[in-house]
């Protein structure tokens, strides 16, 4: 039993004396005051009615009406902000606890007073687009959050990480979970590190002022029950791994999901990586080729373009062939998906050896400017990369298919990168290139990358002092 006093607003719950103090006089005994106890300790949590009655009844049977009577009692001396209802389920406490003795502890000269803490809330969209072929990472994601208290979603872009993420955040904002509510913060647009905390508490609804933004922001979600979502940390990603780590340390009812193209590196952060969408290895019927993630996002995404449009037997290959030459990547499939309809599907597959030209309009056009390309979306995640990696990525664009680690090293050796340490990006082919059981791995590009650094623009594929004539002949 927690023996300081809890404090929220008017109210002072003495737990050792049994007694409630409103504005210093004593005002509730009894099971009520059982009740406030037990759900004041556990503040922001749904505690269920049978809890609660084992709790409040000990060794007793009583019906709900009881509880429901006691709950009357409450809510007529504390208001109705307190404690809320969860219908069919349970009750919460969702007043804001202050901390012991702070009543009697001066704020230091000169510190940022913190803003007032929001009210239960979220800024998720209504109902996200369709999540297609995700249900196992919806399950592993959702298992993450429930149990550790920072996690960071990992994928390249266009992977579909922040759908998956925006579905799983719905949910547990549907089952109320939180009292404070669930949020969600776009860090794409910010390209200053200062501007971060500021953009947080933005979308908090909260005023930070001119002073330390960051102070005002970790003292207003101190107090808070909440899970905050910080979308697109890639590019300002030890500025956000720094944000979260102080969020993370001072709000202990705080949860915390990133999504990123790499992790934060923190103690205590959980990484769940996306892949692409699952594709079929060979031919088969339609009606089972939908049941890939690939093939079935491909479908989905040409009837919202044409809504007679669907993948029959004789263009089930097809479709198999442009899901597979895009890497299972959502983003290319959405934006291939969009030209099948006036396209067909064997000219799309065709059209596949100039897919940067092909795929470059199809996308809504409120998405975010680098999602609207295959391209954009690539060159994005080409700039984040430091100029050893973008050295090493030109140098990759030589090799089709895949590659022994040796024959990696060789071509790497004429950019004068002599370590391995750049050629981690390189991921194993699913499949092994030769008979041999112990043949070497062999490494390769995804599909989609080869040609990008053919069609980026001079001045973003040229480095200082690199000479000019050094081409590469292709490497097999």
């Amino acid at each position: 039993m927690n023996a300081s006093p809890l404090r929220f607003g008017r109210f002072e719950l003495q737990a050792h004396e049994r007694r409630l103090l409103v504005d210093g006089q004593a005002s509730l005994g009894g099971r009520a005051f059982d009740l406030l106890h037990a759900l004041a300790e556990r503040p922001g949590r749904l505690v269920d009615k049978g809890t609660l009655m084992d709790l409040v009844w000990p060794g007793l049977v009583v019906q709900e009406n009881n509880l429901a009577a006691q709950m009357s009692t409450l809510r007529k001396l504390l208001g109705t902000d307190v404690i809320a209802t969860i219908p069919g389920r349970g009750y919460r406490f969702v007043a804001r606890l202050e901390s012991p003795g702070a009543a009697a502890v001066a704020a230091p000269p000169g510190s940022p007073a913190p803003p007032p803490a929001p009210a239960l809330r979220t800024n998720l969209p209504g109902e996200p687009p369709a999540l297609l072929g995700r249900a196992d990472e919806l399950a592993a994601l959702g298992a993450l959050i429930e149990h550790h208290r920072l996690v960071t979603v990992v994928g390249a872009g266009g992977i579909g990480k922040s759908l998956l993420t925006q579905h799983v955040l719905a949910a547990r904002q549907a089952l109320a979970l939180y009292a404070h509510g669930v949020c969600w913060v776009e860090l794409a647009t910010v390209s200053d590190a200062a501007a971060l905390p500021g953009t947080v508490a933005a979308a908090l609804g909260l005023h930070v002022g001119h002073g330390d933004a960051l102070a005002a922001l970790v003292g207003a979600v101190s107090s808070l029950t909440m899970l905050l979502a910080l979308d697109n940390a890639e590019h300002l990603l030890a500025d956000v791994a720094a944000l979260a780590r102080a969020l993370h340390d001072a709000a202990p009812g705080l949860r915390l999901v990133v999504t990123s193209q790499a992790p934060l590196r923190l103690a205590g952060e959980q990484v769940l990586r996306v892949g692409p969408l699952a594709v079929p290895e060979g031919p088969l019927p339609a009606a089972e080729a939908l049941r890939f993630g690939a093939v079935a996002l491909f479908a989905e995404r040409a009837r919202a373009v044409h809504r007679h449009f669907e993948i029959s037997d004789p263009h089930v290959a097809a479709a198999i062939d442009v899901c597979r030459a895009l890497d299972g990547l959502p983003l290319a499939i959405e934006l291939a998906a969009a030209r099948a309809p006036a396209l067909g599907l064997p000219r799309l597959q065709a059209s596949m050896q100039d897919r940067f030209a092909l795929l470059t309009q199809g996308r809504d056009r409120m998405a975010p400017q680098r999602q609207r390309t295959l391209r954009a979306a690539l060159a994005w995640s080409h700039a984040l990369l430091a100029p050893p990696e973008q050295a090493v990525f030109r140098r990759m664009g030589v090799v089709a298919g895949s590659a022994t680690l040796a024959l990696l090293l060789q071509v790497l050796v004429r950019a004068e990168l002599r370590t391995g340490r750049h050629a981690e990006g390189a991921r194993p082919s699913r499949r092994p290139a030769g008979a041999r059981a112990r043949a070497p791995p062999r490494c390769r590009a995804a599909r989609s990358f080869p040609p990008l650094p053919r069609t980026l623009p001079r001045r973003e594929r040229r480095r200082p002092g690199r000479r000019s004539g050094g081409g590469a002949r292709p490497a097999r």
